[in-house]
């Protein structure tokens, strides 16, 4: 919840750098910025950027031990799942969130075939900041 009240405002690199962990590596846009991530909890966090104007877009999370999806709804609110081929990742996208000029839109990625998906985990999340 503090990552997306964060999100939720004006944000610059150095915001998500100075909550999340140093860069490890910048690449240049349009490719993400690595950061090591200072909280144990997180075993890597990759920020997009707006290709226009620099700002952070997306905030990639890979979860060092992966959480419910039960609990994701718990905490956020009921998914719907995204279309996706057949094979692929399944994308389930929470309800936007935040108080700030920007929602925050959750998607918790999971493995193609996991079924059922109340009963499922992930360690992948993607933060994505959408203007209100």
């Amino acid at each position: 919840h503090e990552l997306i009240a964060l999100l939720s405002r004006d944000v610059t690199l150095a915001d998500l750098t100075a909550a999340l962990g140093p860069i490890a590596q910048d690449p240049g846009a349009p490719q993400p910025v690595a950061l090591t991530p200072r909280d144990a909890r997180l075993r890597r966090v990759d920020v997009s950027r707006d290709p226009d104007t620099g700002a952070p877009f997306t905030v990639e999370l890979e979860l060092a031990a992966p959480v419910a999806i039960a609990r994701l709804v718990a905490d956020l609110g009921a998914y719907r799942q995204a279309r996706t081929d057949r094979g692929q990742p399944r994308e389930l996208y929470f309800p936007p969130a935040g108080a700030g000029p920007w929602h925050v839109v959750v998607l918790a990625h999971l493995p193609a075939g996991t079924a059922p998906i109340d009963a499922a985990e992930t360690t992948a999340l993607t933060l994505r900041r959408d203007p209100r």
